[in-house]
């Protein structure tokens, strides 16, 4: 103990990993004590260190009782011990058993001071026997009309936005309710639901734009129940010349989008016309432009492939790497349809929908020479189609590892030679000795090649290696 003085003494600063008893200010065990004491320290927090949060864990009802008694309203000590019993669900149990008929009494804009920690007990127990539909239900429809404060902000992140607030968490919960009701196709939208959602798609209140955000996230769900309950009240949030809330439901719902052909196909102008909003898409508009890759690859009849090369064509920026990088996930995961995925997806897209009057950057030609590597024994075909579009980089090593592992040189090694030329700059920073095995490799099945300007420009490269 000595040792522990003498180093608070020495430094300014001094901070200790557990309880100092010194400083606790420990909670009655006496319930108008407690009431006292909870009055007298009403701020709670980390920065008080006293024993509220051990006692809300020990005696959650006997902590509930000293809350409901208080003259005053102790939001923080609320929010700090619905927080502790949220981790738990034998206190979760209790607790609601204990405070749900209180909390369902009080005022909205106290609720509003607890609404957060509510709404997360809400979620982090939902499964909890004290919590029915019924009472669910009641829950919910008190705390989304709560009398919010209307100024939020999406603009960065909508969706994070929306999970981190009481509106958004309980339209969250409203569709995990009604997941578990196991919804089926075609069969609608059961009353207790579609009243609840007519009510947040209805909303002008700024604050209500979370909810939308959570509902577009789950559009694909809502419309396959019922297509005419999502055409009459979401799919308008698409149309970027109609809706000022478009920005918001694109971002969410490319967040996790799905092919379905129906609904793509009800979307397909607002879907297109994206390709002009990239930056208002901000994170996402990486995942718009691999979702239009694999929709251009379904090949749909209603998409029409001059309109699909024309939105293609509006990309721009980093955008063509990461519909470079979905082609090279999609052929490489066609496992035993590869010949098929090759001949009738990958191609026909290279030739009609890929751009050929883009300059692409490194990342993106990068990405395109390994699809050319990955086209496998179609190699000669692919690089013929994108040779156009390949250019100097500075970056090719790991292609030349990824080459240097097929039979692409034996096979092909005129084209493979042609291939190499293209891609790797006159003064590389560095090349590894991938480089010399590949042009033994090439010498080896045609010595012709031995003589060619390409060849000896690649040698002479390949011996700083040396």
């Amino acid at each position: 103990m000595g040792e522990k003085i003498k180093e608070e003494q020495e430094f300014p600063f001094w901070m200790s990993t557990g309880f100092h008893k010194g400083l606790e200010n420990n909670t009655p065990s006496e319930l108008n004590s407690l009431i006292k004491w909870l009055e007298d320290n009403p701020e709670g927090g980390f920065r008080n260190e006293d024993d509220w949060s051990i006692r809300c864990r020990k005696e959650p009802k006997f902590v509930i009782e000293a809350l409901i008694q208080c003259n005053s309203w102790l939001p923080k000590r609320w929010n700090e011990a619905i927080n502790i019993w949220s981790e738990n669900r034998r206190l979760s149990y209790i607790a609601w058993d204990s405070s749900c008929n209180y909390l369902l009494s009080l005022e909205k804009e106290k609720l509003v001071d607890i609404s957060r920690s509510l709404a997360f007990w809400l979620d982090k127990n939902f499964d909890c026997k004290v919590i029915t539909k019924s009472k669910f239900f009641t829950f919910y429809d008190l705390l989304i009309t709560l009398p919010f404060e209307k100024e939020i902000d999406i603009n960065r992140d909508p969706l994070m936005a929306a999970i981190n607030h009481p509106v958004g968490i309980l339209t969250e919960l409203l569709f995990k309710q009604w997941y578990r009701e196991k919804p089926k196709d075609g069969y609608g939208i059961s009353s207790d639901y579609e009243e609840r959602l007519n009510h947040l798609c209805n909303q002008y209140n700024e604050i209500y734009i979370l909810s939308k955000a959570i509902i577009s996230t789950n559009v694909l769900s809502l419309y396959s129940v019922s297509p005419e309950w999502a055409e009459e009240h979401i799919l308008n949030w698409f149309n970027w010349s109609d809706c000022s809330f478009s920005q918001v439901a694109w971002f969410c719902y490319l967040w996790s989008p799905r092919l379905h052909k129906e609904f793509l196909t009800k979307i397909k102008a607002n879907l297109l016309e994206t390709a002009s909003h990239l930056d208002d898409l901000g994170e996402q508009s990486q995942q718009y432009a691999k979702f239009l890759t694999y929709v251009a690859l379904q090949k749909y009849d209603e998409y029409g492939v001059k309109e699909v090369a024309v939105a293609f064509s509006q990309l721009s920026g980093n955008a063509f790497y990461h519909v470079t990088v979905a082609l090279n996930d999609a052929l490489t995961s066609s496992g035993d349809k590869f010949d098929e995925y090759w001949e009738n997806r990958i191609k026909p897209f290279l030739l009609k929908v890929w751009p050929k009057n883009q300059n692409f950057n490194e990342l993106t030609i990068n990405q395109l020479a390994i699809l050319c590597l990955n086209t496998q024994k179609y190699f000669v075909e692919s690089y013929s189609i994108l040779q156009h579009s390949l250019s100097n980089i500075s970056d090719f090593n790991y292609l030349l590892r990824k080459l240097n592992e097929t039979n692409l040189p034996e096979e092909y090694p005129e084209t493979v030679l042609k291939f190499l030329n293209q891609i790797i700059e006159d003064e590389p920073r560095i090349i590894l000795g991938d480089l010399n095995a590949i042009l033994a490799r090439i010498s080896s099945v045609d010595p012709l090649l031995i003589e060619t300007q390409k060849f000896s420009r690649l040698n002479a490269l390949g011996m700083l290696t040396g």
